[in-house]
Parts: structure tokens; C-alpha cells; sequence
């Protein structure tokens, strides 16, 4: 962090401003980065409802189609400068289809729902974002000049076409320790300088488990300043510069609270990697087989990339197939370096029970429209999977089950209703009500294990239950509608908040969240009528900690339902210390899942299997 080195360069987080994250003014005695966990997927606002059944990112899937084009710009949005990636590819009717990467924001892909390229403009739009771009191309049709927008906020942004993404250099990382009420704080900023020798910071707690917070910095004579935009808890730390430059001694400053702090200049080969430890991730040697395979679903025109885990030997075994929760899911189900899916079948695959898992359609390997599908459509994709596997040498076609998390607890039994050759079905925090109140339940639950303040709690359901009456009305989502939602989510704040609140950006954002074709169904389906007409062997468990799907909401509708249906052999445990993803936890909060090492708890994955033996051997 020599002297020369620092120029008044201001990367930052774009996270919008938000009345729940304003609203949450208790002390700081609890992880002091943990709100950012809360805005990792790029360009949006905190709508907690729309973390619906299962935390993986909604809209993150892969364009399987090689890239034919790069296209790069810096998008200057006031509060953050962010460097974005856009591709383009060619289809084979001549159309275009894109995703696009901002690269600042942990480099996730967005697939684009439309793209228009033609030799005057090139534009495109994220739907379920509210974002959208229209661009001027030059004569060389290698650089548009357009206007960026995302609900109200409009910037100007111009790309190019280029070979490769301009190179974003690694030159120094600073590390430091920080003692703040009864937790030691330990993280690291690392510097980096692009190629027209602009810098830019980026800060790792390793104590929460969270990286690539944008972070900005000013640095005049020895005092260096760096400010990180948390839009719950702003930070802010200022230090003096030793004279070797090794060392920065200052205060940081949050939540009007005051902590010493020493960073120090170390080795850029000392620099650590956040969130690397996650101790029951599978290593090889195996002593399973492991088969990559390709899945038709020939009534809707995908092709499901998948794995095969399978005992040693020529079989046949005894198969399940793992269905994700909602959003897009590769085959281990990823989230925050956790694969539990991988986890799960390299147990199984262990005690003798093949596991088939697969990359959701439109995602990783898969092929398909991912956006498009709602859950009825997953279940297609998850029984052709089973008629796959009825024909594949290794699997006995009699001893076939199904293991859903989250939606994919609702997809389980809708498959095993109306199908006789499913033998078991394990539903891992599975739904038993329809998604409304799954997810109105939801957002109360997750907003209470963040401590977030009751009137907000309250907030956010006025708005929830008002979009919902709204749709099952069938009324507009106009303007004057909007207005008067506006106001009666205003009538839950203090009075003296009143007057500057405006929910209408956060109601925007909810509109075209709920107004799509998946949400649209998830929320009226209801899955007790085919937990009901479900006559094979069921294993329903959830955490009771689970913020997402409340066990005490659910379970007791799963249980009614199978027994009115007469089912002769169903289990269900909530059990004790979970999370959704079946950690053991301490709130159930979204923001511990990352910083937690375990990827799914043992006693959980020791219950599925010894139930799963005695029903699939």
C-alpha cells in the first residue's frame, strides 16, 4: 500500500437502499459483515420472500451454447463503479442469446431473457431483475452507447466488443485481526489494479466466512480511509501509514461503535482463500463407480446432464434420485462451496444404494429453458430420469426412490401420486401448504432469525399478502394499486418514519418476482392432495430451525395428509439444531449457511440411510 499506489478510486457494492436493512438498528454484538451475505446476488434489493423454499441463487443458470462474442463495460452508478461482462451467442434460427457477468459482484452469470442484436442496436433485459439495456452501436458495430436501467434508476453505460476482459491484477494484501465486544474479527483486504493502472479493494472475513466485499478507499499523505458499504451496518475505518509502509494503525467505526485496528502488509502468496474448509466434501480414492450420463426428456425437448454414483459391481442396485430446491441447481446442488448432494450420494453409494443426480434443465450441462419452468415442468425432466434409469443395467427398475429438498419435496410426491413404480420418496424440508403461505411464514421467520425489528416483520407481509390478494383477484398491478399498498406498508412504521419511507422500488422488484410462470404456480399448488394419494414408503425430515420451511407450519399437513390417504408406512422427524440445508446452526438465519463448515449433519444423513436401506434391499 506504498504511497504511490492509492489514488481516489471508488469501487463498491451495489446494494440499493432498503427500508428492512435501514430499519435494523441493534447493537453490534453479532458478525460485523453479515447483512453483505444478504445482497450477494448481483443487482438486487432485499426481498426476503423471494429466498423462496431454498437459498440457491434463482436466477444463476448457464448458457450451454459457446460464446461467439465478448462485449465489456464500466457501469458508473454513482455510490460504485462495476466492471460487467456481457456474452452474446448465436442460435440456430439467426436469434441471439446472452448472459451477463459482473464481475465485481462475485462473477456470477445471468442468463438474459431477451436480446436484441441488429446493425444500429444492441439491447437486452433481465426480467425477474427489472433490468434492462438499449445500446446505439457505431459504425464498426463494435461499441454501444446506450442507457442501463433497473426499476427507477437509469445510468448511462457504454460497451465494447474485446478479445478477452481487460486484466484486474492482484498487487497487495493487507490482513488484520480486530476485537470487537466478544469476537475477534479476522480478515484481509486485497488490492487490485487494472490495466489503466485504476485500483480497487475487495474485503474477506474469515470469520463469517464471507468474500469479495467492494470496498472503497482514499488515501492522502499517511492517512489512509476505507469505506465498506454495507447498507445495514456501513463501516468505515481510518489509519495512519507507517513510514516502511508495512503497517496501517487506525479506528474502525460502525454502528457508532469504535474498535482499534492494525492492518498489516503481508506476502501476496500469504493471501488465504475464504471458504475453502468444508470437511465432508467427498475425496478419492472412491470405492463406488461413478457414470456420467445423458437423460432425454423427449416431451419437452432437454437433455439432463447427470452422474451415476453405484456400488462396485454389476448389480442391480437399488437407485435414488436426488430433485433440488428451487433455483438453479447443478447436480450437487451447490451453495456457498456446500454440496450436499454429492455428499449424500457418495453416503448412499457407500451402503449400497446408487444415486442418480442431475444439473436442472437450462443449467451447468443441461439444456432448456431454466426461467421458462415452472415445478410441474421439473417433474417432467424427473421422470425421465426414472424411465431412464428403469432401463440402465446397474439399477433394479422395482427399487426406485426419489429424495427431494425443499421443492423438490413437493416435485417427490407429485411424481410418486401418480406413478406405481416409485418404492420410496424422502422429503428433505419439503412443503405441506401452498407456497403463499410457505413463503409469507417464510419471511417472518428468516427476518426474525436476522433481527430484524417487528414493525418491518409486519411491513413486509402487508406487502406480501397485498400482492397476493391482488393476483388471486386478478387485478392489475397498476399504478394506483401500487400507491395504495404504498400506504398501508407506510401505516406499519413508527410515525416519524412515515414521511420519508417509499416502498414502491420494493414493490416493483416483488412484481416481477411473483409475477412468473414458476411463482405463479408454486404459489397456488397445493401438495396435500398428492401427499395424499402417495401410497409408498415416505421419510419426511426437517430441521427445527428451518427458517424457510417451518416445521411447525408443514409437518403436521404432511402427516394429516398422509394418513387420511391411508398410507401404511410413513416417518417424519424434526430434528433438533437444524438448519434448511440441515446444518447444525445457531438462528437458522440465511447469513450462517456459508459460515458454517458442515455441509449436512450426519445424524440427518445416517436417518435417510438406514431408512433407506430397510426399505430399498
Amino acid at each position: 500500500m506504498g504511497s504511490t499506489n492509492f489514488e481516489q478510486n471508488r469501487v463498491h457494492l451495489l446494494v440499493p437502499e432498503d427500508p428492512i436493512s435501514r430499519a435494523n438498528h441493534q447493537p453490534l454484538l453479532r458478525p460485523l459483515f453479515l447483512e453483505a451475505n444478504m445482497f450477494r446476488k448481483p443487482f438486487t434489493y432485499l426481498f426476503i420472500a423471494a429466498v423462496i423454499i431454498h437459498s440457491g441463487p434463482l436466477f444463476a443458470q448457464e448458457s450451454t451454447a459457446k460464446p461467439e462474442e465478448i462485449w465489456f463495460g464500466t457501469l458508473d452508478v454513482k455510490v460504485a463503479k462495476l466492471r460487467l461482462e456481457i456474452r452474446l451467442n448465436k442460435n440456430d434460427d439467426q436469434s441471439y442469446a446472452g448472459k451477463m457477468i459482473s464481475l465485481d459482484q462475485g462473477a456470477q452469470a445471468i442468463p438474459f431473457s431477451s436480446v436484441t442484436y441488429s446493425d444500429k442496436e444492441l439491447a437486452f433485459a433481465i426480467k425477474g431483475l427489472g433490468l434492462k439495456y438499449s445500446g446505439s452501436l457505431n459504425a464498426e458495430k463494435d461499441e454501444a452507447t446506450g442507457t442501463f436501467e433497473q426499476g427507477a434508476a437509469r445510468f448511462p453505460f457504454t460497451i465494447k466488443k474485446v478479445d478477452k476482459i481487460p486484466e484486474l491484477k492482484h498487487t497487495q494484501t493487507w490482513t488484520g485481526k480486530m476485537t470487537a465486544g466478544p469476537q475477534v474479527f479476522d480478515f484481509q483486504f486485497r488490492v487490485f489494479e487494472d490495466n489503466d493502472g485504476e485500483l480497487s479493494l475487495k474485503l474477506d472475513s474469515f470469520t463469517e466466512n464471507l468474500s469479495d466485499i467492494q470496498c472503497t478507499m482514499k488515501h492522502e499523505g499517511d492517512q489512509l480511509t476505507i469505506n465498506v458499504p454495507i447498507a445495514a451496518a456501513p463501516a468505515e475505518f481510518v489509519g495512519t501509514l507507517s513510514e516502511d509502509q508495512k503497517t496501517c494503525t487506525g479506528i474502525w467505526t460502525q454502528r457508532g461503535n469504535s474498535f482499534d485496528l492494525v492492518l498489516k502488509n503481508i506476502p501476496l502468496e500469504s493471501t488465504r482463500i475464504v471458504g475453502e474448509n468444508r470437511p465432508q466434501l467427498p475425496q478419492p480414492p472412491f470405492n463406488y463407480d461413478s457414470e456420467d450420463v445423458k437423460i432425454e426428456n423427449k416431451k419437452d425437448n432437454v437433455t439432463l446432464a447427470g452422474t451415476l454414483t453405484s456400488p462396485k459391481g454389476a448389480g442391480p442396485f437399488p437407485v435414488v434420485v436426488m430433485i433440488s430446491g428451487s433455483g438453479a441447481q447443478d447436480r450437487d446442488e451447490t451453495i456457498m462451496r456446500h454440496k450436499p448432494f454429492l455428499v449424500i450420494a457418495d453416503q448412499l453409494a457407500k451402503h449400497g444404494i446408487a444415486v442418480l443426480r442431475f444439473d436442472d434443465r437450462g443449467t451447468a450441462e443441461s439444456t432448456g429453458d431454466f426461467n421458462a419452468a415452472t415445478s410441474e415442468d421439473f417433474a417432467n425432466d424427473v421422470e425421465a430420469v426414472v424411465d431412464f434409469l428403469k432401463t440402465h443395467d446397474k439399477v433394479n427398475p422395482d427399487k426406485i426412490a426419489l429424495c427431494g429438498h425443499s421443492e423438490g419435496g413437493i416435485i417427490a410426491p407429485m411424481i410418486a401420486s401418480r406413478r406405481d413404480d416409485i418404492a420410496a420418496i424422502v422429503l428433505l424440508a419439503g412443503p405441506g401448504v401452498n407456497g403463499r403461505q410457505i413463503s409469507v411464514n417464510q419471511s417472518r421467520r428468516l427476518m426474525e432469525a436476522s433481527g430484524v425489528p417487528e414493525y418491518m416483520i409486519q411491513l413486509q407481509t402487508t406487502m406480501l399478502n397485498g400482492l397476493y390478494d391482488r393476483k388471486d383477484q386478478g387485478g392489475a398491478f397498476d399504478e394506483d394499486f401500487q400507491n395504495r399498498l404504498n400506504e398501508e406498508m407506510k401505516a406499519c412504521l413508527p410515525e416519524d418514519s412515515r414521511e420519508s419511507f417509499d416502498g414502491r422500488p420494493m414493490i416493483t422488484l416483488a412484481i416481477r418476482q411473483i409475477d412468473t410462470p414458476w411463482f405463479t404456480f408454486f404459489a397456488k399448488y397445493d401438495p396435500a392432495p398428492a401427499l395424499k394419494a402417495t401410497k409408498c414408503s415416505v421419510l419426511a425430515i426437517v430441521g427445527d430451525k428451518d427458517a424457510q420451511v417451518d416445521p411447525k407450519l408443514n409437518m403436521p399437513v404432511i402427516e394429516q395428509s398422509l394418513k387420511d390417504g391411508g398410507n401404511q408406512d410413513y416417518k417424519l422427524e424434526v430434528l433438533p439444531n437444524l438448519n434448511h440445508l440441515f446444518q447444525n446452526c445457531n438462528t437458522g438465519a440465511v447469513g450462517e449457511y456459508a459460515m458454517i463448515e458442515e455441509t449436512f449433519s450426519p445424524v440427518a444423513l445416517d436417518l435417510m440411510t438406514e431408512w433407506l436401506e430397510k426399505r430399498l434391499k
